[in-house]
């Protein structure tokens, strides 16, 4: 479905539809995610954020705590693209970003918000850095965002 509407095969809005049926029916509980997941990014591509958002949340909280699913981080990157897309600039930078080696969703989102929210030295620390503000020369603690 993912790619049908990448591809320009089907738009957005008509995958909806689609999902919206494999969603009514009995899911497995290991495979559910992933049609959570899928759902909820063509959601978003379809400008529906209300419902990408309870997609996420639903494919979030339906996790089992016993099993450490893949979708897992997917859900919560298109959570933040969600976030991003209303475009909520003060929930983007609410909670610290994690030093890594390499920058994540969360690095890319924080970038474009303080950009956007106009603390460009910020942005440009950040984007320097390519990682988290720990990195950063002469800085102990990361600045508040």
């Amino acid at each position: 479905m993912k790619y049908a509407v990448t591809a320009g095969r089907i738009s957005a809005t008509d995958a909806m539809l689609r999902l919206r049926g494999l969603l009514a029916e009995p899911a497995d509980p290991l495979s559910e995610p992933y049609l959570l997941g899928t759902a909820a990014v063509v959601a978003l591509w379809a400008g529906e954020l209300d419902e990408a958002e309870r997609l996420v949340e639903r494919g979030l909280t339906g996790q089992r705590p016993d099993i450490l699913h893949p979708v897992h981080g997917a859900l919560l990157n298109t959570r933040l693209d969600i976030v991003a897309a209303r475009p909520d600039y003060t929930r983007l930078l609410a909670d610290p970003l994690l030093a890594v080696a390499d920058p994540t969703n969360a690095h890319a989102h924080a970038l474009s918000a303080l950009v956007e929210s106009g603390r460009v030295a910020e942005a440009e620390c950040l984007a320097e850095a390519g990682v988290g503000h720990d990195k950063l020369p002469g800085v102990a603690e990361p600045p508040p965002l």
